[in-house]
C-alpha cells in the first residue's frame, strides 16, 4: 500500500464508528489502488517495450528492403558481367578483318612509331589506306591570312570634320595600332588559307 493509502486506512479504523466492513472495504479499496499503480507501471513498460519492438521492426523492414534492392542491382550488375564476358569471349575469337578493328590499336601505335623512326613512313602510309588503319599525324606549314579591323580614337585640332578626318589619317603610327591591339579594340576574320 502507498503511504497515502496506508494513511486512509489507519484513519479510518481509528475512527471510533468505523463498522469493521468499512474498514475492510478501505482496506481492499487501498489495496485495489496499490495493484492499479502497479497495473499502469506495468502497461507503461509493456508500452515502452512495444515501442521499442515496434521501432526495430520498423528498422529491420527498412533494411529489408535495402538488402532487397542491392540483391536486384547485384543480380543486375551479374548479368552485365556475363554479357560483357561472353562478347569479349567472342571478340577474342573473332577474326579480324578490318584495320580499323579496336584490338588493332597497340599494332598501329606501335606500326606508326618504328616507321617515323625507321624512314617507312611512305610504306606505313599505303598500308594503313588499303587495310583501313589510322592515318599518320605530321606537321604541317600552313599560310593563314588575316583581315583586322581596329578602332582607333585620335584626338586632332581642325577647322571642320573633314579636315579633321584627313588630319587623323594621317598622324596614325605604328605605336597607335599596337595599343589598340592590346586594348581589345580589333576585329578580324581568317580570309584565306594555303598550305
Amino acid at each position: 500500500m502507498s503511504d497515502i493509502q496506508n494513511t486512509e486506512a489507519v484513519s479510518l479504523v481509528s475512527t471510533p464508528a468505523a463498522d469493521p466492513e468499512s474498514i475492510a472495504a478501505a482496506i481492499e479499496l487501498a489495496n485495489l489502488r496499490d495493484e492499479l499503480s502497479s497495473a499502469r507501471a506495468a502497461a507503461e513498460a509493456a508500452q515502452g517495450r512495444a515501442d521499442d519492438f515496434r521501432s526495430r521492426w520498423i528498422e529491420a523492414r527498412a533494411a529489408s528492403a535495402a538488402l532487397a534492392e542491392v540483391r536486384r542491382e547485384g543480380e543486375s550488375l551479374q548479368t552485365r558481367l556475363t554479357a560483357a564476358t561472353e562478347k569479349m569471349d567472342h571478340l577474342s575469337r573473332e577474326q579480324i578483318t578490318d584495320g580499323s578493328d579496336p584490338r588493332l590499336v597497340a599494332f598501329w601505335s606501335s606500326a606508326e612509331e618504328t616507321a617515323n623512326d625507321e624512314g617507312y613512313c611512305a610504306e606505313y602510309d599505303r598500308l594503313a589506306e588499303a587495310l583501313g588503319g589510322p592515318r599518320r599525324e605530321r606537321e604541317y606549314e600552313v599560310t593563314v591570312e588575316v583581315t583586322a579591323t581596329i578602332t582607333l580614337y585620335k584626338t586632332v585640332t581642325a577647322r571642320d570634320e573633314d579636315d579633321a578626318a584627313s588630319d587623323a589619317f594621317d598622324e596614325v603610327e605604328e605605336d597607335d595600332v599596337v595599343d589598340a591591339a592590346r586594348l581589345g579594340r580589333i576585329e578580324w576574320e581568317v580570309t584565306e588559307t594555303s598550305v
